[in-house]
């Protein structure tokens, strides 16, 4: 276990580059500065107390971590890249709601696009030009996909909270399929 994670659990808020300097000489890490005047440097005692609860926190930041890299990877659609990185998100309920109204014969959605049709341009792929209904069905599996890997982590979380190592979490954990089909399953 990290004695910075210790050290972090311990005083929340620490500057490891200035309040403290850790350094390893060979037999493992230690405290070799401590110059928070307001705080009493953390005794071997209460940084051996910590480590479980330390080791927790990282077991879960490490799962968080690992969720994030899953929910912003993408998905593809039939082989049509669809991006969910965070940044993008944001542009997919508009162009659902348009593409669900144009689908339902809203009068302002077909009043706003008449062809129904939907440009998009996945992060990192080329521009493509996606029906009302390719559009619905991106973000159904969109907002799908992300709840799922969210969905991952707190089972994740359980896991660990029951006394699973992260490594037996990851091992067991099933993360949600990136690959979907435009007609959705019965």
């Amino acid at each position: 276990m990290s004695l910075i994670t210790a050290i972090t659990e311990l005083v929340p808020g620490i500057d490891f580059s200035k309040d403290v300097i850790v350094k390893d000489d060979g037999t493992g890490p230690f405290i070799a500065q401590w110059n928070r005047q307001d705080i009493a440097q953390p005794t071997q005692e209460q940084i051996e107390s910590i480590m479980p609860l330390a080791q927790f926190s990282l077991a879960k930041h490490r799962l968080s971590a690992i969720r994030y890299e899953k929910e912003t990877a993408g998905f593809t659609i039939e082989e049509q890249l669809i991006s969910s990185h965070r940044d993008e998100i944001g542009h997919w309920y508009p162009r659902f709601a348009s593409a669900y109204g144009y689908l339902t014969n809203d009068a302002m959605a077909v009043a706003a696009n008449p062809t129904g049709q939907y440009p998009y341009k996945p992060r990192g792929g080329d521009p493509v030009v996606l029906t009302a209904s390719q559009a619905v069905r991106a973000y159904q599996c969109l907002s799908w996909y992300i709840n799922m890997c969210f969905a991952v982590e707190v089972q994740g979380v359980a896991m660990l909270e029951a006394g699973m190592t992260i490594e037996q979490v990851m091992a067991a954990l099933q993360w949600p399929q990136r690959e979907f089909m435009w007609e959705a399953p019965e």
